[in-house]
């Protein structure tokens, strides 16, 4: 549930739903986007529009009333604490499982990570739901080494079905959201799960040194939301990272003689240069304005910056 924060645009947004949907009641109704308990406590707390929900849920129009958390691990067991959820849902990938590589708690040393999230909902009994389990879609699109190594351990395996399978084998993950932009992608989902065969703990540690293995090759955790669009000075943002990352371990490579990193390289500057140059990293002015979008926290203009020099020194 997001919007304006007001009881009366809360009550219209829920009725809404209910005749858009032409149910009498939801299943779950989720509170979008908790950071901290002011950030509740301004949207649903101060204008009592969560005791109104509340009084929803006796009446049995919401059977089951939960949250979405995108703060850091100091900030979510104030949020727990306010009601008895049913259920909350969190980023839980096997990247960013030891640590959020995205620029989480990047204020006041604060840290994220999906393993105190998880292990802190278990702990508390509240059932978890996972976003990003393939990040956006980045875990399906894996450096070429990575995807070897997991293809050597899982040879039945594609690496978003790697990250799907890590996810699925946590006990107390009730649902898994894979975000599918084709019916190749759903069919392959739903044979995964179609007799899941769930990682065992060693498995499960596999996975976390693909975690290292990943984060090593220099990607950009971006997950290609779009939050951060439209750019005012024009770029793509999200393209240019996809870019980026289609060959990030040899562009970052030191030793640019070996015929695969030297391939690699080309094929990304063929990509690079064949955006409009207006789309281009070169055309960052540096402005910020992406940077309060974006909900991994990314340091967006650095990262243009990075791009385009290492654009020009290939070039």
């Amino acid at each position: 549930m997001n919007g304006p924060a007001t009881l009366a645009a809360g009550k219209e947004m829920f009725e809404t739903s209910l005749k858009n949907l032409q149910v009498q009641y939801v299943d779950f109704l989720l509170l979008h986007n908790l950071q901290n308990i002011n950030g509740f406590k301004s949207r649903f707390g101060d204008n009592k529009l969560f005791g109104w929900l509340k009084q929803q849920k006796a009446a049995g129009r919401i059977r089951h009333l939960g949250f979405s958390f995108h703060g850091s691990n100091a900030e979510l067991p104030a949020l727990v604490d306010l009601y008895d959820w049913d259920f909350v849902q969190i980023q839980l990938n096997y990247v960013d499982w030891k640590e959020m590589s995205r620029g989480w708690g990047s204020g006041g040393g604060s840290v994220t990570t999906s393993e105190f999230l998880y292990n802190y909902l278990v702990g508390k009994g509240i059932p978890v739901l996972v976003m990003e389990p393939v990040k956006g879609g980045a875990l399906a699109n894996v450096s070429e080494g990575v995807a070897a190594v997991m293809r050597e351990r899982h040879p039945d395996l594609t690496p978003a079905a790697n990250a799907l399978t890590f996810v699925g084998s946590l006990p107390g993950v009730m649902v898994t959201l894979s975000g599918m932009s084709n019916m190749e992608q759903l069919k392959e989902n739903v044979s995964l799960f179609t007799g899941f065969k769930p990682f065992d703990e060693e498995e499960r540690a596999f996975m976390l040194t693909v975690a290292d293995l990943y984060k090593s090759k220099g990607q950009i955790p971006c997950t290609a939301c779009s939050y951060c669009m439209p750019c005012p000075a024009g770029v793509d943002i999200p393209g240019n990272f996809k870019i980026f990352n289609s060959a990030s371990d040899a562009l970052l490579a030191t030793d640019i003689s070996r015929k695969d990193v030297a391939d690699k390289r080309n094929a990304f500057l063929k990509l690079y240069e064949g955006q409009d140059k207006a789309i281009r990293a070169d055309a960052c002015v540096g402005c910020n304005a992406c940077l309060p979008k974006c909900p991994q926290h990314i340091s967006i203009p650095q990262h243009m910056v990075r791009i385009r020099e290492l654009a020009a020194k290939i070039r």
